[in-house]
């Protein structure tokens, strides 16, 4: 062994002892395999966001509707149909379209459980078949005082369901189509 000026023995640097870092990597690994578990098995819950549409149950919508001054609109949807999953989310749970649908009209949804249930409540069946409802979503606007109707079948998207909501709500109030000719 080499002897340092003083004659004690030169001392050898110390190894790297990698057996250490295997160690801590194995502890790192098993620790993130575990946290990967626990999420699988314990998914984060998101809040389905709200609505913000302030809907009218069926039973009361003629009744508000005439004393707004409204006509109302009923959103035929139901829980299977994509495009109407659509329509809610980007029309119906949006504040502004859901404010500029509402100054216009008074609104009412209206959920088809034939699929899953059957049937469908005598509300809903009745309404369905008064108003032709044969697809969905269906978006129809019908004035309280004199029974005119529009409707449109399908989703178009956001700004142009705000759009048809609008004019519709004309449409039904005054008796005449956009393009003057009178409503039928």
């Amino acid at each position: 062994m080499p002897q340092t000026d003083s004659g004690a023995p030169k001392q050898q640097p110390a190894r790297f002892d990698a057996s250490w870092l295997a160690l801590v990597a194995a502890a790192l690994l098993l620790a993130y395999i575990a946290s990967r578990v626990w999420q699988n098995d314990h998914p984060a819950t998101t809040a389905a966001p709200a609505e913000a549409m302030a809907w009218v149950e069926i039973a009361q919508a003629t009744s508000v509707a005439k004393q707004a001054g409204k006509p109302v609109l009923y959103d035929f949807s139901a829980d299977w149909c994509q495009p109407c999953q659509i329509l809610k989310r980007e029309v119906f749970e949006n504040p502004v379209h859901a404010k500029a649908i509402a100054e216009a009209v008074v609104p009412v949804k209206v959920i088809d459980r034939y699929q899953e249930e059957g049937q469908n409540p005598p509300d809903i069946a009745e309404l369905q078949q008064r108003f032709g409802v044969d697809g969905f979503p269906t978006l129809v606007v019908v004035d309280p005082a004199s029974g005119r109707s529009v409707k449109t079948v399908g989703f178009m998207g956001a700004e142009e369901t705000v759009a048809w909501a609008k004019q519709a709500a004309n449409t039904v109030r005054l008796g005449v189509n956009p393009d003057g000719t009178p409503l039928r």
